[in-house]
């Protein structure tokens, strides 16, 4: 190359290098880490989420329990998710493998149905069900529900209790988390009070007695400590109820709380603070300010005579003070029915009006975003929560039942049926083993074998709540009508069960027959009738005749 031509390159060589920017250019994640948003922000330690849950479980369940104990929209909240989640109690719906109970699907069903109903009489009796006697299963299941807003988790053992009276001994004693020990020993696979084995199948959990009950864990004298108690029997079935619902590897559960533990916090004080601030500028009709003291102020403002006479009479400084008020307007007439008045005061007086004053402007507004942020939590709507319905449209108020109800078939799905699901299974081992009319063909031994299918059961609840129940139904009976939904859909939205619909109808008609009264045809019931469309199709009719009104053309200008 010429000297010329290495000029040359030299120079695209520095054009080039010159047009470069100072830092390379790259696609990655916070790739402006050190800007101005992230410069106070140190990124945390990672570590295990069970050394998260296990640093902030104790502090965390106390401040949410203090919290439900002692913050009235906090315990509201909870109630009314309670009663959104489990109403009166989720409801067994059984559905048994027909091959794993060895019987034809038809007999099957009917065993089905049969075990829902034996079960309902144990559930509804806290003889029966409560080894204290105390509560029936609905009842149960909403101490617990409560118990995971508190803790994050539920804890109960599954007892064998007979007594005089039940026909069962398979009782439930709901266990207060804080029991649970929170020990850990990883060399033993001890995390929390839970062991695992190699798997992290928990087998055992650690349990500390209290002096109430000491007989905790159906141990006949438990020793002074914590007692172990295993996961299941030898033949599989529960002893321990423990349920969550938390992060990868986790072994306990945390208040769902946790993230608006400062904001409940805040909105107390702001309540406090607003109140307080309006009770102060209520109780002070003047003020005076000096940097001296209050004794020293109020002398000042007394004559040496009066000062006098004050120690004479063993009176204090703000006793003599307003003593010389008093004598001082008896002489002084200040009529506030004539207007343009003035009066004169007492020396040293400047007359100064405090009026009680309502907080800021956006006091309101801040308020507000901070009761969101605990519904939102809590898991339910902001309306539900403090009962503000202003400015709510049918629109709003239906999009926010229709995500609200998706978490609640959530929690129940996750947090409530597991619960119910153990109690379950403990009972029907008991009445199948008593070889009563729930016996099978092989007996407690097919039982055993196919636990899983036999015990196979739904938990369904109170229904969906709409805004409007007349347009709700028109919804579901359009679904009917385009095939979209079955009659079996509809029922499992109101939360019924098909089946018990149909029986309890054909119950109403041997009824209705044996009265002689007309059987009664509820099909096209509140929907009005539309000349163009057949009542029991539903189709629309094909030899009508066109409509005028619509068919009709506009006549040229």
């Amino acid at each position: 190359m010429s000297r010329f031509g290495q000029m040359i390159s030299a120079a695209k060589g520095l054009l080039r290098k010159d047009s470069m920017p100072a830092h390379d250019l790259r696609s990655e994640y916070m790739r402006d880490g050190r800007g101005l948003t992230f410069s106070g922000w140190h990124p945390p330690a990672l570590r295990e989420p069970y050394d998260d849950v296990a640093r902030a479980w104790a502090p965390a369940s106390a401040r949410t329990t203090d919290l439900m104990h002692n913050v009235g929209w906090i315990a509201g909240g909870i109630e009314q998710a309670t009663v959104d989640c489990v109403g009166n109690g989720l409801k067994l719906n059984a559905k048994p493998n027909a091959a794993a109970l060895r019987l034809d699907p038809v007999r099957a069903a009917e065993w089905a149905k049969l075990c829902e109903a034996r079960f309902a009489v144990y559930a509804n009796r806290a003889w029966d069900c409560d080894v204290e006697g105390r509560r029936h299963f609905g009842q149960m299941q909403a101490a617990q529900y409560k118990s995971w807003f508190g803790f994050g988790e539920m804890v109960a053992e599954l007892p064998w209790r007979p007594r005089v009276g039940s026909r069962y001994g398979t009782k439930v004693r709901l266990v207060a988390p804080h029991r649970l020990s929170q020990r850990t020993d990883i060399g033993n696979r001890l995390i929390q009070g839970v062991r695992m084995d190699p798997d992290g199948l928990p087998v055992s959990y650690l349990f500390a007695p209290n002096n109430r009950l000491s007989n905790l864990m159906s141990a006949p004298a438990a020793p002074i400590g914590e007692v172990e108690v295993a996961a299941r029997d030898a033949m599989g079935r529960p002893k321990i109820i423990h349920n969550f619902d938390g992060a990868i590897s986790t072994t306990r559960g945390i208040s769902v709380m946790v993230p608006v533990l400062k904001v409940a916090r805040q909105f107390d004080q702001l309540a406090n603070a607003t109140l307080m601030q309006n009770i102060v500028r209520s109780l002070f009709a003047f003020s005076i300010e000096s940097d001296q003291p209050t004794d020293d102020v109020l002398s000042a403002l007394l004559t040496p005579e009066e000062q006098a006479a004050a120690a004479t009479q063993g009176m204090s400084a703000m006793e003599a003070w307003f003593a010389s008020q008093a004598g001082w307007y008896d002489k002084k007439n200040i009529d506030v029915g004539i207007t343009g008045r003035g009066a004169q005061l007492y020396p040293g007086q400047h007359l100064e009006f405090h009026t009680s004053q309502g907080p800021s402007a956006d006091y309101r507004e801040f308020a507000k975003d901070l009761l969101r942020e605990n519904a939102r939590c809590i898991g339910i709507t902001y309306e539900g929560f403090t009962g503000d319905y202003a400015g709510v449209t049918f629109s709003s108020m239906k999009v926010a039942t229709d995500y609200n109800w998706r978490v609640i078939c959530y929690r129940r799905k996750n947090i409530v049926s597991p619960f119910c699901q153990g109690v379950y299974e403990g009972w029907l081992e008991e009445e199948i083993e008593q070889g009563g009319p729930l016996a099978l063909p092989g007996g407690i031994d097919q039982f055993h074998e196919n636990r899983a299918e036999i015990c196979n059961a739904d938990w369904t609840g109170s229904p969906k709540p709409t805004p409007d129940e007349l347009k709700a139904a028109n919804e579901r009976l359009l679904r009917l009508r385009m095939g979209a939904a079955s009659q079996q859909m509809v029922c499992e939205e109101y939360g019924v069960d098909y089946e018990d619909v149909c029986a309890e109808k054909a119950a109403a008609r041997t009824i209705r027959e044996k009265y002689g009264l007309p059987d009664e045809d509820l099909t096209n019931a509140g929907v009005a009738a539309d000349p163009n469309v057949d009542p029991e199709t539903g189709d629309p009719k094909k030899d009508n005749p066109p409509s005028p009104a619509k068919d009709k053309q506009p006549e040229p200008a």
